[in-house]
Formats: structure tokens, sequence, C-alpha cells
């Protein structure tokens, strides 16, 4: 079994640029903004840049509470430099997306040595989940960083070997909190305090100087966060009661909030999926921390050059296992749920399971250990080799794409390629078999951005409504998107008719706003999503023929569906 010396490491470099290259490999090609969130959020902040207003994010001249602000003064930041185009839309996520990579291999290095630091932060590159989500604007991803350098603080807070060494920690890491409320509220200090004080509790090291350190971290968090949400607050008195009242506690305690009614077990499926194809070497990861465990976490190894102590691994693997489970069981007793708040758990799993192959390559792990990381192997690679073909064959199905025989070709030649580190495996030779799927991996993102997501987004996107709309001379009285919030139109229209819009000349209407408020006028333009056709057909006469058919939209004008005689309004309410 070959183990992980230098020229090795050499060999895994080439995998960390392809790894690289899959977050910005979107740029490449024309992808529409995804509605909603993407959407939405570029016309947040292309409204902030042309309104020039850097305090309260809006969305038609309606304050927008929902997120807090630095990740929108990012993506205003990009638009101004780039202009309004979704490069410039998606840059500040696919930095976000690669930093997250980036801390995580450093926090790998950190906790478990240089060779884990490595592929923690290649499996983090190459996990489904993060990858896919760094690609939209998301502000989560933007999270993920932050998170992850407050643990690296804390961390070295605890090892640091003379106290004003360890007060600087202390400082970074209170700085990287209040970071980290300007980009996703109390959440990440939620995480790294439930999983760092855990640790404390476990280790037996709570002390007054903990306490010391607690309290200044919160006073530095506050003091970095506080003047943005001091003056968003005073320009908007209701903010601050929504987003720490309702949001926050009312949306962990209550069902009442978006998102509040989800099952208690959301969130297996996302972590176990979203991690893939790392999240297999979980259960050998935990059949070894038992293993050690049983045995008093007696090794007989020794560190070499850049590696750490069995003990200081040991404390290592206990930290990052109370980051998983703790968090992951912190966001499942919360009632509001979305797979986007798993983000700054994942890259827990991607030291685990670095961690594991480090000490798998290196000939560490005893002999049951071993066992699982074969068949975890195993598992993940054989249906790999229908993974492309599979995604094109369903996005043909369900998207009614039509695919290129040379792109069908690409996806069989990936087939082909996936074969290789079965091969590889067969023979013994374990860090060429890593080396060869991370790289895989790398080409089967970019195959998946690049043939399969444009298709996609086309059909979640409203690029080609606002394209229609901006080849009429002048914009209609009203545009109303029925069952339909409006999202990505908004940043695609004209720079004139954007500056004319107000919140009630665009915006979304339910049926029963739409059939006893809206005006029956030539003039007042609806538009209905091909998904709600079968629904709103039972009160409204949609035999008609549209004025127009964009991709998945109908659109009407406001006389033609309010002058038929509405019927069953009451009962579809109802329904």
């Amino acid at each position: 079994m070959d183990s992980l010396p230098i020229r090795d490491r050499r060999a895994l470099l080439l995998a960390v640029m392809v790894a690289a290259f899959c977050f910005g490999s979107i740029l490449t090609v024309d992808v529409p903004l995804i509605d909603l969130d993407e959407g939405r959020h570029a016309a947040i902040a292309q409204e902030m840049v042309e309104r020039g207003d850097y305090v309260t994010p809006s969305l038609l001249g309606r304050p927008f509470f929902d997120k807090p602000i630095l990740f929108f003064w990012m993506q205003a930041a990009s638009l101004q430099v780039f202009g309004m185009h979704e490069v410039a839309v998606r840059l500040p996520g696919l930095l976000c997306g690669f930093l997250g990579a980036l801390t995580t291999g450093l926090l790998g290095w950190r906790l478990f040595g240089r060779s884990a630091g490595l592929l923690a932060g290649l499996f983090h590159a190459t996990m489904i989940l993060p990858t896919a989500l760094a690609q939209a604007a998301v502000h989560d991803v933007a999270l993920v960083p932050w998170t992850n350098l407050a643990l690296l603080a804390l961390w070295e807070s605890g090892i640091a070997p003379e106290r004003r060494l360890r007060w600087r920690w202390t400082i970074a890491a209170g700085v990287l909190a209040g970071v980290s409320i300007l980009t996703k509220g109390l959440i990440g200090v939620a995480f790294v305090g439930l999983t760092y004080g855990l640790f404390l509790i476990i280790t037996r090291r709570v002390d007054r100087t903990a306490f010391a350190q607690a309290f200044v971290i919160l006073l530095l968090a506050a003091f970095v966060a506080a003047p943005w949400y001091v003056a968003m607050s005073l320009r908007n008195p209701e903010y601050a009661y929504y987003y720490f009242v309702e949001r926050h506690l009312l949306g962990f305690a209550s069902d009442t909030q978006r998102h509040g009614e989800r099952p208690w077990w959301y969130y297996v499926p996302i972590l176990l999926g979203g991690c893939l194809p790392w999240t297999t070497y979980l259960p050998a990861c935990l059949r070894d921390w038992w293993t050690s465990s049983a045995k008093g976490g007696a090794t007989t190894t020794q560190a070499g050059p850049g590696e750490h102590s069995s003990d200081a691994r040991r404390a290592a693997r206990q930290l990052v296992w109370l980051w998983l489970v703790a968090c992951f069981a912190f966001l499942t007793l919360a009632h509001s749920k979305m797979p986007t708040y798993m983000l700054p758990v994942f890259p827990a799993v991607s030291l685990l399971a670095a961690d594991l192959w480090t000490r798998f390559l290196q000939r560490q792990l005893a002999p049951p250990v071993e066992r699982l990381v074969h068949l975890a192997f195993w598992v993940t690679s054989v249906p790999a080799l229908l993974l492309v073909p599979g995604i094109l064959f369903a996005t043909a199905e369900l998207a009614d794409v039509q695919f290129a025989a040379w792109q069908w070709g690409l996806a069989i030649g990936c087939s082909l390629l996936a074969a290789v580190p079965l091969w590889l495996w067969r023979r013994g030779l374990f860090t060429r078999t890593l080396t060869f799927d991370l790289g895989l991996l790398g080409v089967q993102f970019f195959v998946v951005i690049t043939y399969v997501l444009p298709s996609i987004a086309q059909d979640h996107s409203a690029r080609r409504i606002a394209a229609w709309l901006n080849e009429r001379e002048t914009l209609p009285r009203q545009v109303l998107f029925l069952e339909e919030r409006v999202g990505s139109v908004l940043f695609y229209l004209r720079p004139d008719f954007r500056e004319q819009l107000q919140a009630e000349r665009l915006k979304r209407v339910n049926l029963w706003e739409f059939t006893t408020e809206v005006d029956a006028a030539a003039d007042v333009l609806v538009i209905i999503p091909e998904r709600e056709r079968e629904k709103l057909s039972a009160s409204i006469d949609l035999s008609i023929p549209p004025q127009a058919t964009v991709d998945r939209f109908r659109i009407y004008t406001a006389d033609t569906l309010l002058s038929r005689e509405q019927k069953n309004i009451p009962r579809v309410l109802a329904d």
C-alpha cells in the first residue's frame, strides 16, 4: 500500500487546480440567473448600486429584511466593477466558495497536519452541494469561510504557548464572529459557540479565562456588526424586531415562520447526499473513533514532518465530531429549515474524511476500519460509472431538453474515465486512485455545469420574459405575476424601465387579489407560470390564446381574463 510522500502531494496539486477550475467553470457559459433567490438577490444588489443606498437592501423601493448586508455589498461592488451581467452577480459566490474550500484546507492543516489539510480542501471543493451552491448567489456560501476561520482562531488560542498570542487569536475570533453576523445573522456565532463551547466542556477546559475570552469575543463581534445593524434599525424601526425576534427566535422555536413545517429528518438526506462522494466515508470515521476510544486512544505511530502528534489529532477529531453532531442536532431542532443552512457544517465532513484518508494511505488504521474504507470506495465509485449519462438522461426527460450526439459521447467518455479509479484501486495504488478521482470529479462538474445547467436554468429564469418586455416601446401600467414571485425579470429589464418601476407596478398577486383588486385593462399584463395553469384554470378561463408564450410563462392582458365569467373561486381558495 503506498503512502503520501512529497512526490504524491505534488500529484495532488494537479487535482487542486481541477477543483479550483470547477468553481469558475460557470463563468465560461451563458447561464441565466435562476429564480427565485439568485435573481432576487441580484436585483437587490443592482438596486443598491443604481439608487446609491448601501445601508438598506431594497427591492422595488421596499426594504428587504431577510438577509444582512455583507453579501449584498460584495455583489454590488462586483456589479460596479464588472457591469450588470450574470458573471458579476456570481463572482462573489464563486470567490466565497473557493475561500470555503481554502479555509477548510487551512483548518485541516492546523488540526491534522499538512497532508490532511490538502485533502480536506480538495474534498470540500468537490462536494456536490457546496460546489453547486457556489455557482449561485447564495448568502450561506459566504458564511462558510468565516465560521471556518473563527473555529481556527479558537483552536489556535487554545494551543497557543503564550498568553499574549492566545489573546491575539481571541481577538481574531471576535472580529470573524462579527463578520459572520454581517453575513448571515447569529447562526454563525451559534455554530462556532456551540462547537467550541462543548469542546471546552467535554475536555474540562472551562475556567475563568474561557469565560473572559467568550465575553471579549461577543463584545468584539457586536462592535464589528453593530454599526450597520444600528443604521439599518434607525432607518427602519421595525427591522430589529423582525430579524432577530421573528426570523431568529420564532424561526427556531415555532413553525409560524417561512420554511417552518419541515419534518424532523429533513437534514438527513441533505447531509448524506450533499456531501457526496465523501459522506460515504463517515461510517469508517465513526468506526475509527470507536476503535480508538476502546483502546484508550493509544497509538504507536510517530508524527512525521509537518504532521501532528496522536494526542493533538485525537483532540482535533473530538472538536470536528462535536461540530458535525452538535450543529446538525441544532439545525434539526429548529423549526425553520432550508438546505443552505447546512453549508457551514459540511467542512466537518471534509475534515473527518481527509483525516481518515491520510491515515489510510499511511497504514495507520485498524483492519476493520480499512475494510470500511474499501467498501465506501466501491459504494461511491461504481455508481459514478453512470453519473453523467444519468444526469443527461434525467434532464432530457424532465426538462424536455435535446442533447446532441457529441454531448452524449462526452457523457459516455466520463463513464469510461470513471472506470480508471476502479482499476487503480484493484492494483493497490490508492494515492493515484484518489488523485484521479479528484480530477475526475472536476471534469464531471465541468460537463454538468457547461451542458446541463444552462438548460435547467433557462427553465427557471425570467430572462426571456424581460427580453420580451424590453422590446416594447413603453412599460405597461402594471406587470403582474400570478402565483409567482418576482425574481430575475427585474435584473434584466432595461435601465429606463427600471427607473420607472415601483412596487405596485411589478409585483406578485394571488388568485384572490387578481380577481378582486386588479383592473380589467389592456395595459395590465398578467404573467402565468405553466405549472400553475391547471390549478388556475378551475377559476379562470385559460383556453383563450395568450398574447405571448415565453418559456414556462403565458402572457395575457388583464381585460381578456377578467372579462370572462369567474367561477369556483371560493372552492379553489378553499382547496
